[in-house]
């Protein structure tokens, strides 16, 4: 089983409802209808928030609730509503665990003055709603659901994953962060990761990003997109036409009525031209010797010679 931007999925209905949902309503629209759009939110609506696997770990996007003791609260929570900014519900989507590596940092800065990392739940200023949770909330809700980890999503990591609340006793990280995102927003140069599950055997695989897909800006089609550079073409070669008209025509004129006429008259006029070369080409070239023996032209030093000796 591939355990990979799953937890991303969980959460993928408030934030695309939130912040991408009049984006994807003009593109749907545009390109099908209103139809499919509601389809989709009506979809979105029905994502699940959590999941169990191998009924040991717990699935969710952001993380625990002080709401939330058992995998059965989840379970009893009005799932089809949109995410109220406060709650059980809300803390799935959005919770934290609390940075370990942060809170060591701030100890060696801050010194005597720092204050004790949260354990349990504290408010997350970082998202402006719901917790961070500490180790003693997660070994708590771990040991009385019978849980291994918790996996879930919700922050950007540099290798694509992160262990959290190691058990020193077992080995095993008490909360794993899956970020299946690689270089997030084009500048992140993060990795992406995902979980593999085999039978009883976790692995983590790593990935970097793909190059985009080339696409033309605001739905625009490929034929719309070359419909300026067609129409150059055209009159270019218009243009081209009329040059050459005017420098066969008779005193660099146009004949009469041309340009109303319009490509066709152009076209017509020219044919006319390259008709009338073809015509004349046998004109074009040096008369034969035996055009020339019979030209009067042969004889003419000897009329104008006959002429003065006469005189």
């Amino acid at each position: 089983m591939d355990i990979c931007g799953f937890s991303e999925l969980l959460f993928s209905m408030f934030l695309f409802v939130y912040m991408f949902a009049f984006d994807f309503f003009i593109f749907s629209t545009y390109k099908y209808n209103l139809e499919l759009y509601d389809a989709v939110m009506e979809c979105f609506d029905n994502l699940p928030i959590a999941a169990t696997i191998n009924g040991k770990f717990l699935c969710c996007h952001g993380g625990l609730s002080p709401d939330i003791s058992t995998v059965q609260d989840i379970e009893e929570l009005d799932r089809f509503q949109e995410v109220p900014r406060e709650g059980a519900f809300c803390d799935l989507l959005w919770s934290d665990p609390v940075d370990e590596d942060k809170n060591k940092d701030e100890e060696d800065y801050n010194n005597d003055e720092s204050t004790e990392p949260t354990t349990w739940f504290a408010y997350n200023e970082t998202r402006q709603c719901s917790y961070v949770f500490g180790v003693d909330a997660v070994v708590t809700f771990l040991k009385k659901n019978n849980l291994t980890a918790i996996i879930r999503a919700h922050e950007a990591q540099f290798d694509g994953y992160k262990m959290q609340f190691v058990n020193e006793q077992t080995g095993i990280p008490r909360v794993i962060t899956i970020f299946s995102a690689p270089n997030y927003c084009d500048v992140y140069k993060n990795k992406g990761a995902c979980l593999k599950f085999d039978d009883e055997l976790l692995n983590i695989r790593q990935f970097v990003n793909s190059p985009h897909p080339y696409y033309l800006p605001n739905f625009m089609d490929v034929f719309t997109w070359s419909l300026p550079f067609v129409a150059e073409k055209v009159l270019k070669e218009n243009q081209d036409n009329i040059v050459k008209l005017k420098q066969l025509s008779p005193r660099g004129h146009l004949p009469s009525g041309v340009l109303q006429g319009g490509q066709a008259a152009i076209e017509k006029a020219l044919s006319s031209f390259n008709e009338a070369k073809r015509a004349d080409k046998s004109n074009d070239a040096m008369p034969s010797q035996e055009k020339t023996s019979k030209s009067p032209r042969k004889n003419t030093g000897q009329i104008f010679y006959r002429a003065e000796k006469d005189t």
